[in-house]
């Protein structure tokens, strides 16, 4: 009898640990991507002057990372063309940008770029600043 009651108890022991044990389910949707500079700082220029920089924002997982829009704060930023929109796992999109100040604006500037896409962060933030004499 006793051995009935300890097959029973072993028996409910494991389908205890089978039914409560979980697996740790990861969902990996969105792409994830790495950007070696988010911000660039120009420093000093004149107002005559344009600066030109190249963002990358790198696709570092298995999912295939989507540009929808990328887009400027200012019309004195411009973005050259983008070749495509999608990026496969390690392939980096280079994001050109020329930032042409007015002939007018002096003191601090900060211009952001947005890129609207299928990443962790669903917009990355790009930021171009630096000071106009």
């Amino acid at each position: 009898m006793k051995r009935k009651y300890y097959i029973i108890g072993i028996f409910t022991l494991i389908l205890l640990i089978i039914s409560t044990h979980k697996t740790k389910t990861v969902y990996d949707k969105f792409a994830k991507t790495t950007i070696s500079n988010k911000e660039y700082d120009f420093g000093m220029i004149s107002s005559n002057d344009t600066v030109i920089h190249t963002f990358v924002i790198k696709n570092i997982s298995n999912n295939p990372f989507v540009i929808a829009k990328i887009l400027p704060s200012c019309t004195c930023t411009i973005i050259d063309s983008i070749p495509k929109k999608l990026y496969k796992k390690d392939e980096s999109l280079n994001i050109k940008t020329q930032f042409i100040p007015k002939t007018n604006q002096k003191g601090h500037v900060e211009n952001i770029v947005l890129v609207e896409c299928d990443s962790e962060d669903r917009v990355i933030k790009l930021i171009l600043k630096g000071e106009i004499k």
